[in-house]
C-alpha cells in the first residue's frame, strides 16, 4: 500500500481505478484516503485496539480538507487509546 504525505494537490490528482484503493499518509500512521471506483474519496483511520482491527471513516474528502481530516483522525486515534468510543461522522466502515 503506497504511503505519501497527503496534500490537497496530491489528493486532487488521485484518480479512481477499477476497484477501490487506499493511500496511507506518511505523516500520520493509521490515517489515509480511500479512492472508490466511482470517484468518491474518503479519509479513514485503520489501527488495532485490544487485539481487534478498527476501521473508521473520518469524513468525505469533498467536505474536509486534508489538514482538518488529519486533526480529526488524531482525535479519533486518541479516543481509541483512551478506550472511548470514537465519534465518526459517517459511521463505521
Amino acid at each position: 500500500m503506497p504511503r505519501i504525505t497527503l496534500t490537497p494537490s496530491r489528493i486532487a490528482a488521485l484518480k479512481p481505478g477499477v476497484r477501490a484503493y487506499d493511500i496511507r499518509d506518511g505523516k500520520l500512521p493509521g490515517f489515509g484516503i480511500r479512492i472508490m471506483a466511482g470517484g468518491a474519496k474518503r479519509y479513514f483511520i485503520h489501527s488495532q485496539h485490544r487485539g481487534k482491527r478498527v476501521w473508521q471513516i473520518v469524513g468525505d474528502a469533498d467536505a474536509l480538507d486534508v489538514d482538518e481530516a488529519r486533526t480529526r483522525a488524531m482525535a479519533m486515534q486518541a479516543a481509541l487509546r483512551r478506550g472511548a468510543e470514537t465519534p465518526s461522522s459517517d459511521g463505521d466502515a
